[in-house]
């Protein structure tokens, strides 16, 4: 018997979300001799996990394991599911966040393609109006957008491939991921991203460790609408954006760091990373007119936080002109 560890991070302020995602996850057909165990982590919720799980239907068919902790971010939640799934000795971990829901088919194609002996997997979602994969570079290079979807519908690549992919951007949403916990039971989510870029730190530390990833562009998702940390910071707004952009740029800075040992990895982080640094210097500039002392603390943050930023100030500066050009295109997203 394989046992599948759904880990579910839990912060919200209604309980119908979190139902919508536990009905969805009772829908899913599973192999024969395949079980589920649901972890779910209450993260201190406006809305306590007791309430919304006392509403759930006496026959529900999957043994919970409710956790409580202090407020953590979305990082930590995860990281006590896990530590939780490892006691349990599950074999597969499925992450789904509390307002997201599984289609069905989703574990029944994941584990379909682990089996064959990849790690890693992941599949696409509809993140409205489109789907995911319509935002990613990777998915444009690789496959063909039809009426019905894309053509492949499926690949197997080498993990170097994929890494590089992650080099670049954020390939897949976290509800949408299932990987050999076995193989990768040592692999944790850094805390310190609470905004921005734990998620995608984590993809890179399991690609790192993987030979092969797996993903099917079928949508076997989508995203809801409840409390999200990295929604919440989609602002112009200089106070709103600064606690995101300084992350999204800290994960740029220690992925250069900790991975842009080889040349054609290390210029795609460089690149990856500049990005982030003109959208710092970018809204701190839009700021100053209407809010100098805050643009201010958020510049003197961003440079503590990427002290070699500052001598790249007048070269960036420079580049303002552009980035404000290709921002408006749309080329560029903050």
């Amino acid at each position: 018997m394989k046992t599948v560890g759904v880990v579910i991070p839990f912060y919200q302020r209604e309980t119908e979300l979190v139902l919508k995602a536990l009905g969805s996850i009772a829908s899913q057909e599973l192999p024969p001799e395949t079980s589920v165990r649901i972890f779910i982590v209450d993260d201190e919720s406006p809305v306590p996990l007791a309430v919304a799980l006392a509403l759930l239907p006496p026959d529900y068919p999957h043994p919970i394991t409710a956790i409580t902790q202090e407020n953590g971010g979305p990082g930590a939640a995860r990281n006590r599911g896990l530590e939780a799934a490892q006691e349990h000795e599950v074999d597969y971990i499925a992450f789904l966040d509390s307002d997201d829901f599984w289609y069905p088919g989703h574990l029944l194609s994941a584990l379909s393609m682990l089996d064959e002996g990849s790690t890693f997997y992941f599949s696409n979602t509809l993140d409205d109006p489109f789907d995911w994969f319509h935002y990613t570079k990777y998915a444009a290079r690789h496959h063909t957008r039809t009426e019905d979807g894309y053509l492949p519908l499926e690949r197997v690549v080498p993990a170097y491939e994929f890494l590089l992919a992650l080099f670049q951007e954020n390939v897949t949403q976290t509800s949408q991921v299932v990987y050999d916990f076995r193989r990768h039971a040592n692999v944790r989510f850094d805390p310190a991203y609470r905004n921005a870029g734990e998620d995608h730190a984590f993809w890179i530390d399991l690609t790192k460790q993987a030979e092969r990833v797996a993903y099917s562009t079928l949508i076997y998702g989508a995203r809801g609408h409840g409390v999200s940390m990295y929604r919440s910071t989609l602002s112009w707004d200089v106070e709103v954006a600064a606690n995101r952009l300084v992350d999204q740029m800290t994960f740029w800075k220690r992925s250069l760091d900790r991975f842009g040992k080889g040349r054609e990895g290390r210029d795609i982080l460089k690149s990856s990373l500049t990005l982030r640094e003109k959208a710092v210097l970018f809204i701190a500039a839009r700021g100053s007119v209407r809010a100098p002392l805050q643009s201010l603390k958020f510049l003197a943050r961003a440079l503590q936080a990427n002290p070699g930023m500052a001598l790249r100030c007048p070269q960036l500066l420079l580049a303002m002109p552009s980035y404000y050009r290709d921002l408006k295109a749309g080329r560029v997203v903050i």
